[in-house]
C-alpha cells in the first residue's frame, strides 16, 4: 500500500456520511504549517533594524537558489553600496521609511541644516487638525499623534539614539502606526480624484473609510503602491525604490520614483515581493 492510499475513518452514521482523509495531503498541510512558523519565529529573532552591512553578502545568502532574484544583485551593487535590513513583519515599508528619513534629518542637524527638519516637524504638528478633517475620532488618535509630535520635539542627536528607538517595539510602532495614520488621512483627502481607481473592483471597498480601516490602519498590514504614495505625498518626501522582481529575462532592478519630483530622492528603499529593506546610495 503506498503512502496516498485513502483510509476510511469510521465515523459514518445515518446523518454524516465517512470522511475520508489522505496521509500524504495530511503531511502535506501539517509540514506547510510547520515550515511557516519556523519562518515567523526566524523573522521575529532579527531586530527590528539590523546594522548597517557593508555588502549585499547577506541578501546573497537568503535569496540563494532563487536565480531570478539574485542574477539583479550585481546591477544593484553599481548603484548601492551598503544595506540595512528591516524585519518582515508587515510594517518594513513604514519602518524603513521613517528610519531612513529620521536618520536623515539627523545627518542634516549635525551639519547645521534645519529646513528640512523643520518643514517635516511642522507636518507632524499640523497632523491632528489634518486628520480629524476625514472623521477620525481625536480621542483614538491622540496617543499616537502626541508621541509623534513629541518625538520631534526631543529629536535625536545621534544615528545611535536613532538605532535604539527603532528597535524598542513598544516606542517604535506608535510611530509607525502615526504613519499609517497619516497615509489613511491623505488617501481619504484625496479619495476621489486621486486613489480610486487604484483600487481593484473585485474588492469591493464602500468607501475610503473602508479601504483604509482594512488596507492601511491595521497593524502589520502589508504596504501597497497607494500608501507609499500617500505617505510620501502627505510629508513631501520623494523616495526611490529599486524593484528586485523575479523576471527571467532580465538582470537589472527596476526604479521607481515616489514625492515630489522637484526634491532629490535621499531615501531609498530595495522592494521584493511582500519585504522593503533600506539601501545606500554609493
Amino acid at each position: 500500500m503506498t503512502d496516498d492510499t485513502p483510509t476510511e475513518t469510521p465515523t459514518g452514521t445515518k446523518e454524516n456520511k465517512p470522511t475520508v482523509e489522505y496521509a500524504s495531503d495530511k503531511y502535506t498541510t501539517e509540514e506547510r504549517l510547520r515550515q511557516m512558523q519556523e519562518i515567523e519565529e526566524e523573522i521575529k529573532r532579527r531586530p527590528l533594524v539590523g546594522l548597517k552591512e557593508g555588502s549585499f553578502s547577506s541578501l546573497k545568502e537568503e535569496l540563494k537558489g532563487t536565480p531570478p532574484f539574485t542574477r539583479k544583485i550585481p546591477h544593484l551593487e553599481t548603484k548601492y553600496s551598503t544595506i540595512r535590513r528591516i524585519r518582515g513583519d508587515g510594517n518594513c515599508f513604514y519602518r524603513g521609511f521613517l528610519f531612513r528619513l529620521v536618520e536623515i534629518l539627523v545627518f542634516q542637524k549635525g551639519r547645521g541644516e534645519t529646513s528640512e527638519f523643520n518643514r517635516v516637524k511642522k507636518k507632524f504638528d499640523d497632523a491632528m487638525g489634518y486628520l480629524t478633517e476625514v472623521r477620525y475620532n481625536q480621542n483614538s488618535i491622540e496617543m499616537f499623534v502626541e508621541f509623534a509630535v513629541e518625538y520631534f520635539q526631543n529629536f535625536p542627536r545621534s544615528l545611535s539614539e536613532v538605532e535604539n528607538f527603532f528597535n524598542n517595539p513598544q516606542e517604535a510602532m506608535f510611530l509607525v502606526w502615526f504613519c499609517r495614520l497619516l497615509c489613511g488621512g491623505y488617501i481619504k483627502h484625496h479619495w476621489e480624484e486621486r486613489f480610486q481607481w487604484f483600487v481593484e473592483e473585485s474588492k469591493h471597498y464602500i468607501d475610503a473609510d473602508d479601504f483604509c480601516a482594512r488596507e492601511v490602519e491595521p497593524s502589520d498590514m502589508e504596504c501597497e503602491e497607494i500608501q507609499v504614495i500617500a505617505l510620501c505625498e502627505y510629508l513631501g518626501v520623494r523616495i526611490c525604490v529599486e524593484y528586485l522582481g523575479a523576471d527571467l529575462n532580465s538582470d537589472t532592478t527596476v526604479t521607481h520614483y515616489f514625492g515630489p519630483e522637484d526634491k532629490e530622492a535621499e531615501i531609498c528603499l530595495l522592494y521584493r515581493p511582500g519585504h522593503y529593506d533600506v539601501i545606500y546610495k554609493k
